[in-house]
Parts: structure tokens; C-alpha cells; sequence
């Protein structure tokens, strides 16, 4: 049975969340069927795996599944994997939604940028840590500008990730910054500068030129059979 901490820290998309905890109960699962050598408890294990499932469509109020909401389960290995081909393919259909999500809200950066970028990251983390912050805060920060140098490493980096990070500064910073946040948002404008014109470029970009179309062969032509140079004896007889 899943436990109470496959609960914790799910996303708030009821879709994401389901991805997630329907990932969690299956590895719950295929855990459990490795250490059982004997295989008799595996219809045991297919059914919990189908009601935990179920019961998380329920939850999220999904409308997914609802086939499998109204039957019963009778071969149950046979079912299971019918089910389990179901529950992956909306997985992929998630998946899919999440990355195309994904490819409007990041932007995939190129060598220079990255390197203007972690710059900026390095001269706040040089801010901060001259800051009169509490030390707590200032490794909150700090774990937050680790975050951002493995999200710049990405193929495509998310730009919310830097709009996140603005927002928890602002929060940390207020109450003991001497200056308020101002001084350390300067740094951080230069950063979505570079994203926005990055964006701005990669959707400007041209999109690859149809292929040409290829030029059809032309059949061969037919050749004219060649005039027989020996001609054929006269029939007639000469007088």
C-alpha cells in the first residue's frame, strides 16, 4: 500500500500529480513483485495497484479510467496489463502536454549567455553574503542560485525558475536588507534581459525551408529499333 510520504510534495496540476503518485505506487509495486520469488501474491499486488490508481483518479477528479471505475476484475493478470496500458498511455498524453507547456515558458540559451548569466548569479551570491542577513537566509539564497546554475546547464531553461527566484528574494530580503531588495533586483534585471532577448530570437527565428520537391525520373525513352543493314533475298526469280 502506498505510504503517507508518497503524498507529500505532489504537484498542484491534478494531472502532474497524478503522473506523480501513479509513478510512486508503481515502483511500490514492481518492488514488491521482485522480493516475492514465489509469485503468490501477485493477484494480491495487481489488484492494489489498480484501486490505489482508481482511487487517485477519484481524488483528482479525472476523468480518465472511468471504464475501469464500473467493472470487475476477474483475470486479473490478463486486466492488469490492459489497465496498466491504459494508465501509460495517459501518462504519455500528460507528458507530452507538459513539454510543449515547457518549450513556451524556457528558451534554450547559448554558450555566451549562459556564461553572462552565472556571472550575474556569482556578483548576487558576492551581495548577499556582504548583506547584514541572517546566516539561515543567506544559505536559503544560496541553494536557490545553486538552483539556477543547473537550470542554466539544461538544454532549455525555464524562465519561471528566475521569476520564482525574484519573488523568494524579495520575501528573504525584506525586514533586515539595509537598502531594501532594490540593489539586489538591479542584478537580477540584467539576467531577464538576456532570457527576453534570447526568447525574442529563437521565436523570430526562421523556420526550416520546406524540402525541395525532387525532380520525378523521366522513363526511359523507347528506342527505334535499328534498320537490318542485311536485306532479306528477293523472292522473285530474275528471267
Amino acid at each position: 500500500m502506498i505510504e503517507d510520504e508518497d503524498y507529500e510534495d505532489i504537484p498542484a496540476d491534478p494531472e502532474e500529480a497524478f503522473v506523480t503518485l501513479e509513478g510512486r505506487i508503481r515502483r511500490r509495486l514492481e518492488k514488491k513483485l521482485n522480493e516475492n520469488e514465489t509469485g503468490s501474491s501477485y493477484s494480491y499486488y495487481y489488484r492494489e495497484y489498480i484501486n490505489e490508481v482508481l482511487a487517485c483518479v477519484t481524488a483528482l477528479g479525472l476523468n480518465i479510467l472511468r471504464i475501469w471505475s464500473a467493472r470487475s476484475i476477474d483475470e486479473i493478470e490478463l486486466e492488469f496489463h490492459n489497465f496498466s496500458h491504459d494508465v501509460q498511455n495517459f501518462v504519455v498524453q500528460i507528458k507530452v502536454r507538459r513539454s510543449r507547456r515547457e518549450r513556451c515558458y524556457s528558451v534554450a540559451l547559448d554558450d555566451s549567455d549562459k556564461v553572462k548569466i552565472r556571472v550575474h548569479l556569482a556578483k548576487i551570491k558576492v551581495i548577499v553574503e556582504n548583506s547584514d542577513a541572517p546566516i539561515e537566509k543567506k544559505e536559503t539564497i544560496f541553494e536557490r542560485i545553486s538552483e539556477l546554475l543547473l537550470e542554466v546547464d539544461r538544454s532549455r531553461t525555464r524562465m519561471d525558475a528566475f521569476a520564482d527566484f525574484a519573488g523568494r528574494l524579495a520575501a528573504i530580503s525584506g525586514g533586515f536588507a539595509r537598502d531594501g531588495v532594490e540593489p539586489w533586483m538591479k542584478m537580477l534585471k540584467p539576467i531577464f534581459e538576456i532570457l527576453g532577448a534570447a526568447k525574442d530570437e529563437e521565436e523570430n527565428r526562421p523556420q526550416l525551408p520546406k524540402p525541395s520537391e525532387r525532380k520525378k525520373l523521366e522513363p526511359p525513352r523507347r528506342q527505334l529499333s535499328k534498320p537490318n543493314s542485311k536485306q532479306e533475298p528477293d523472292d522473285e526469280i530474275p528471267f
